[in-house]
């Protein structure tokens, strides 16, 4: 029985550029966003004066944020994790069960990564991590510190491709080997070892007269087939070091065209994809062309095959994805290829495809490329389906909101910089219904801001490494922020006199080189740095003092170590069970949640001790966001299925609320498109009241009320163009608000105001490479 996965968002066209700082928000019980003219009521139980219960959205379109294009990605063995890496080095790794984001290596300056490939450890079965580029370099990289864990040469220059051999069920525990395309014309082999440095060099192939850019292994494992730039395609017997074939690709016009691209399927069928625009399929015993076709107007940078060996997706300069596919033959013919179908599911160059198969599941192709999207598409149903997308927001910017400072603060960092905001201030209420004669309070009024955004500070770290973690205190006064390497982090007190246009920083010392940072939070009661590490410690700084006051562990990760030598039998997915995703603190200092994979680990700051560990969810989904009640008593923790529980801190149980709405969450929140990132409570603890947004969509939830008994039988959808959709009643508990821009972060900054970041999407195209010019009929 095949399964079926859980499918990210639909794919939707963002097209409004609108870039007014303030609209009003529902009551504080029941916020969400609409266009700036309509306004949002409040819950009927909660209704009293209009004027007092609505709350102020102030929609902040000023943040920088530029995601980076994709240029390579990999799929673990077990397809249970899928590798992207992007023009900035920045490196994500996604699970696809639920396609959630588990961990981001950081990008850092002058990278140029060209290439992705998962090798297994012959001894214990886990997976690492390798990636080729540009300068030369071969990287293994460790997952948990997010840093290189060795570093090599290619003895060759640029490695423009890898291919792992593909392992062989009769050689269980026999070493891979990894083929290397580079820059010298010279086919590299090294064998995948256990322990560090796990590739190391076995031998080369005779050297070619041109750069070798791409590779691909024969099923069998014993040969390998290399691509040139001069425009020949190369078949080796590795055992012999022999040379089996050499076929010149050229379609006949006297160009040598680069062979960006080559397959071998599962007959031993070879595929070829060059700059002319040519996908070409190759007999294996003879050498000869069995099919040629020149669908793509540019080159063809990327390709990718089914399974089974009887499709071929292909892309590249030319943004099509073109299907090719194996027609048997019937009364006396051969099977032959055909173009089956094209599509432009990107608007820019694509770069990189790869297909992800998972025992008992249908097969899924992820492309990506220039557009910076990810995008999924169904193998067996490519014809009948349109992709979904994984993520409007990719490579999002890190973003904290410090709602105490009066008016509130915003902290963005992205790449090396690190920007300081302070919000607009919206008009009085009293003052505004005495400005608007006619006017009724309803859902949607436009508020008039007397105070525009100021921009107080910029900080650019030293690098080269990417900031990986950063965060400001509730009452803006401190900020930190560190990229992956141990001793990076940074403590800056901000001050800034009155009615000054910019503060002025003041680097604070801090304790000698600390371990690698994975997540920061701020104490708001004490303006304590509280730094969550790579083993899963909660390391709490006085800032004061510069010193670490206490360090909190909850042994999780030694616990779950495999034994040295022990074959691993778990998958990809779950050899990452531990990483950090995120820390919270609650309001009143008292606790620390550190999120992992499927835990919530509960810390007592008063104790400084680890108080225990929250009950995992029962379907083993990914826990995405974490949030605590204003009171500290009680922290909500949301899934990758967009589920929400309620837990009791001091009893580590569910709520009341939590154990009789669990069963009863609607339709609309869990198929409210993407993956919850956040959740933002009301300050006011008499509300109960929390705001909840994936990257397109925001759904506020009153925990003193039940949910609704209605719910939808068909999955909503959200309609693509036109002005955002409620689903769900004005004064409903689970309202859902789906958004027309990337949604970056949806926070309260009081009782009575919502900060919604978001960035249209038509404004991030701007920043990348043109596309492919196509003529279109009639211009």
């Amino acid at each position: 029985m095949v399964k079926k996965r859980k499918r990210p968002e639909p794919d939707t066209a963002d097209n409004e550029e609108s870039h007014q700082p303030a609209a009003p928000l529902s009551n504080g019980t029941h916020p969400g966003a609409a266009p700036q003219s309509e306004a949002l009521p409040a819950p009927e139980a909660q209704l009293g004066s209009t004027t007092d219960d609505l709350v102020s959205l102030h929609r902040a379109r000023f943040v920088p944020w530029q995601p980076t294009a994709v240029v390579a990605s990999a799929t673990s063995t077990d397809g249970s994790l899928v590798a992207v890496a992007h023009e900035s080095g920045a490196i994500e790794i996604w699970e696809t069960s639920s396609w959630t984001c588990r961990q981001v290596i950081p990008g850092k300056e002058d990278a140029c990564i060209s290439c992705l490939a998962w090798v297994r450890d012959p001894l214990d079965g886990t997976e690492a991590l390798i990636s080729g580029g540009l300068d030369g370099i071969l990287t293994e990289w460790d997952l948990v510190t997010r840093l290189p864990r060795h570093l090599g040469d290619s003895f060759g220059g640029a490695i423009w491709d890898i291919a792992v051999q593909p392992a062989s069920p009769s050689e269980q525990g026999a070493a891979q080997t990894v083929a290397l395309a580079c820059d010298d014309g010279t086919l590299r082999l090294f064998t995948a070892e256990h322990g560090t440095p796990r590739l190391m060099y076995h031998k080369s192939m005779p050297r070619l007269g041109g750069r070798l850019l791409s590779v691909a292994w024969h099923p069998n494992g014993q040969a390998v087939v290399t691509g040139t730039a001069v425009g020949t395609l190369h078949a080796w017997h590795i055992a012999k070091s022999q040379e089996l074939m050499r076929i010149s690709i050229g379609d006949g016009s006297g160009k040598e065209h680069c062979v960006w691209k080559s397959l071998v399927l599962c007959d031993g069928t070879m595929v070829t994809g060059d700059s002319g625009g040519n996908v070409q399929f190759w007999d294996a015993q003879l050498g000869t062309r069995t099919a040629a076709f020149q669908v793509h107007a540019a080159d063809v940078l990327a390709m990718a095959a089914s399974p089974a060996g009887d499709a071929v997706f292909a892309a590249g300069i030319d943004p099509q994805l073109a299907l090719y596919k194996r027609v048997p033959g019937n009364k006396g013919k051969p099977e032959r290829w055909v173009h089956s179908q094209s599509k432009r599911p990107h608007t820019h160059d694509v770069r990189a495809l790869c297909v992800v198969s998972v025992p008992d599941e249908d097969p899924v192709l992820v492309s990506g490329g220039n557009d910076a999207q990810l995008l999924v598409h169904s193998v067996p149903r490519y014809t009948q389906e349109s992709p979904v997308r994984v993520s409007r927001c990719p490579q999002a910017a890190i973003l904290r909101c410090a709602g105490a400072a009066q008016p509130a603060l915003l902290l963005s960092a992205q790449g090396l910089d690190v920007h300081v905001w302070q919000l607009g201030a919206a008009l009085d209420r009293q003052h505004q219904a005495a400005s608007l004669s006619g006017w009724e309070h309803t859902e949607g009024y436009p508020v008039d801001v007397v105070q525009e955004p100021l921009h107080l500070a910029h900080i650019r770290a030293k690098g080269p490494g990417h900031l990986s973690a950063a965060a400001i205190s509730p009452n803006g006064q401190l900020i930190a922020f560190s990229d992956a390497a141990a001793g990076s982090l940074r403590l800056y007190r901000l001050s800034r006199a009155e009615e000054a246009k910019a503060a002025s920083m003041a680097r604070l010392e801090l304790p000698g080189e600390l371990a690698g940072v994975a997540a920061l939070a701020f104490v708001p009661d004490s303006s304590r740095l509280l730094v969550a590490t790579n083993d899963a410690r909660v390391l709490v700084i006085d800032p004061e003092t510069s010193q670490v006051v206490s360090s909190m562990s909850s042994k999780a990760r030694a616990a779950s170590v495999a034994l040295y030598g022990q074959v691993d039998t778990r998958t990809a997915s779950e050899q990452l069970s531990l990483l950090v995703s995120s820390l919270v603190a609650s309001a009143d200092g008292a606790w620390a949640a550190l999120a992992l994979h499927q835990r919530v680990e509960l810390f007592s700051l008063k104790s400084s001790k680890h108080h225990g560990s929250l009950p995992v969810f029962e379907d083993g989904s990914t826990v995405t966001a974490v949030a605590f009640t204003p009171d500290g008593a009680s922290v909500a923790v949301a899934n990758a299925a967009n589920e929400v529980v309620l837990f009791e801190v001091a009893t580590l149980q569910h709520t009341r609320w939590s154990g009789q709405s669990a069963a009863r969450l609607p339709a609309r929140l869990l198929n409210m498109p993407g993956r919850v990132m956040h959740i933002s409570f009301c300050p006011d603890p008499s509300v109960q009241s929390a705001v909840m947004h994936t990257s397109s969509s925001l759904c506020n939830i009153d925990f003193g009320a039940p949910p609704p008994n209605e719910v939808p039988k068909r999955k909503l959808r959200r309609m693509a163009g036109g002005n955002p959709e409620a689903l769900g009643r004005a004064g409903q508990n689970f309202r859902v608000f789906t958004l027309e821009n990337p949604c970056l972060l949806c926070e309260y900054t009081s009782s009575k105001a919502v900060l919604l970041v978001e960035r249209p999407w038509a404004e991030v195209m701007k920043a990348f490479p043109p596309p492919l010019y196509r003529h279109r009929y009639g211009t």
